[in-house]
């Protein structure tokens, strides 16, 4: 059996009445349930089913027995927790691991100047002559905080101090008043207004933003590989610098993330949760998708579920991460052995239709962040313990970014951790 058809869809027909089906009907599930088992006594009075399909395959589209609901549609209470794994495992995925739980915690103190060619103390910003900032906008806010980055570290890595202006684009994206950026001062000189007659370079937030795709290209009159040795990975730099601004965030922010994963996790008890990142790119998701690989930037490569780990050894497709298909979820939970206590929360760009987040919802059982906040739902990606991301998305790539600097495993994700943009 496949060990994405191993996944318990526990919610499925405990939603809101629309979920529901009435007393004698049928129901349809996806492929990922419980195939080739009986119905688990620990949930067959909420279930209400007789029995589920028997045998070693399920089709998609299959229907159970019978499933009796009831007329007011309204969950029963649940029955007691008796362990981590609601169901009997069969044995291949019973002997393996069960991932365990990741925190990131808040305000890391990371040495960043020892990664670079240059910098190595903490600069005399008061002897700086030059800066150097950005001009114009490019893009919206994860955009703004990869193109502060690369400022950060183009001044960091100067033989001489050198003041970053923050552009007043970035200063708006990512707010003070969200980040404490108090930190940075540690390792590199920034001010959010240069002094009077102050030398400062601009360069476009475009180029900037593009600057580590071409290693060769050049801003300031650096290349990146000026900036960083062959032997450093550009995307744990990245998580690192990424680190010291979102893990501090300002206390109003900090207790808002709090407030939503204690009320998580003190209703699961469980010991970590599951973070989805839903992002279709203004319903262009497929199409980006499609022009990363014609710049020979293969997106699927940056994710980690194969066909090896899908319902009848399919290939995944643009569609299952774009639109965070069933096939596709289940088979990153199996392939990492998530346990399946784990809440799922659902972060989105606010641009899916309803139907698109009422199947997560419904199907595995999510809950949306809500926060209406993107500070908010990015640390919430950061502080979970396994994320579900999109690939071409420069907002997942930054959570994982972060997340694997400060010592997340590989098997905490379905995305690997590999520089952005791509």
């Amino acid at each position: 059996m496949n060990a994405s058809v191993m996944w318990l869809v526990i919610l499925l027909v405990l939603g809101p009445c629309d979920a529901c089906c009435t007393p004698g009907s049928k129901i349809t599930l996806p492929c990922h349930w419980w195939c080739g088992s009986t119905c688990p006594s620990d949930y067959s009075a909420e279930l209400g089913c007789a029995g589920f399909l028997q045998g070693s395959l399920c089709a998609p589209g299959r229907q159970i027995k019978t499933c009796q609901c009831s007329n007011e549609c309204s969950p029963p209470p649940p029955s007691p927790r008796k362990n981590k794994t609601l169901v009997q495992m069969p044995a291949r995925a019973a002997a393996a691991r069960l991932l365990a739980p990741f925190s990131v915690e808040y305000d890391p103190v990371v040495h960043l100047p020892t990664l670079f060619n240059a910098a190595r103390h903490t600069p005399n910003c008061s002897a700086a002559i030059s800066g150097i900032t950005g001009t114009g906008e490019y893009g919206r806010l994860n955009n703004a905080i990869i193109e502060l980055t690369h400022l950060l570290e183009i001044a960091a890595t100067r033989p001489e101090p050198t003041l970053v202006v923050i552009p007043d684009s970035t200063r708006q994206l990512v707010p003070p008043e969200q980040f404490d950026y108090s930190f940075l001062k540690s390792w590199v000189c920034v001010t959010f207004k240069a002094p009077p007659g102050f030398n400062v370079s601009g360069y476009s937030m475009r180029s900037i933003y593009w600057w580590q795709r071409n290693p060769h290209g050049n801003v300031f009159g650096l290349s990146v590989r000026d900036v960083l040795p062959t032997t450093i990975d550009l995307a744990e730099v990245k998580g690192l610098i990424l680190s010291q601004i979102i893990l501090r965030p300002q206390p109003p922010l900090r207790e808002a993330v709090e407030r939503f994963l204690s009320k998580i996790l003190n209703t699961s008890k469980a010991a970590g949760y599951v973070a989805i990142h839903l992002r279709t790119l203004e319903d262009s998701c497929v199409t980006v998708m499609g022009n990363l690989r014609g710049i020979g930037k293969e997106p699927l490569a940056r994710q980690r579920v194969t066909a090896s780990d899908m319902p009848g050894s399919r290939n995944v497709t643009d569609a299952d991460i774009c639109y965070m298909s069933d096939d596709y979820v289940a088979a990153a939970l199996a392939k990492d052995n998530v346990p399946r206590d784990w809440p799922i929360v659902l972060a989105h760009d606010g641009q899916s239709p309803n139907s698109l987040l009422r199947r997560l919802v419904v199907r595995f059982g999510a809950v949306e962040t809500k926060t209406r906040s993107q500070f908010a739902d990015l640390l919430i990606l950061v502080k979970s313990s396994y994320l579900i991301g999109n690939p071409a998305s420069s907002f997942s790539a930054n959570a994982q970014m972060i997340r694997s600097a400060m010592g997340a495993s590989v098997k905490s994700s379905s995305l690997r951790a590999v520089d952005f943009p791509p």
